[in-house]
């Protein structure tokens, strides 16, 4: 359980790291303002990518609560495949309710997924989980 621990403490470090990467490369806007008046596809028709610009209104993409929750289904998913069923339903309800949700878009949903798994996959390899 302490390694398991320790795996998912270092994929969240991992991931949140390699998320905000990809966000400043592809600097997307959101489906819907949230905050600070940010463009949004929703808010005002503002759609679209701003490759290596700062700042909330271009951080749609990938969607890092995505990465993040999918960064520890894969750990766990590994270590404990008794409870992949609740796992899978987990990831799905947060997948489901980012998009339904307008917090992101389905493609923002599904790169932020890509990207928790395989950096989760790959740190379970590392600490000898999978």
């Amino acid at each position: 359980m302490q390694t398991v621990l320790l795996a998912i403490s270092a994929n969240l470090i991992v991931t949140s790291a390699l998320k905000q990467i990809l966000k400043w490369s592809f600097g997307r806007y959101w489906p819907e303002t949230w905050t600070e008046g940010n463009p949004s596809l929703i808010g005002n028709g503002a759609y679209g990518f701003h490759p290596f610009h700062f700042g909330t209104r271009y951080e749609s993409f990938p969607s890092g609560h995505a990465a993040v929750v999918f960064s520890v289904i894969a750990i766990l998913w590994l270590s404990y495949p008794r409870w992949r069923r609740l796992q899978a339903t987990m990831a799905a309800i947060v997948a489901v309710a980012l998009v339904g949700l307008n917090f992101h878009f389905v493609g923002d949903v599904i790169a932020g997924a890509t990207l928790g798994t395989l950096a989760g996959v790959y740190v379970a390899r590392g600490f000898r989980l999978a």
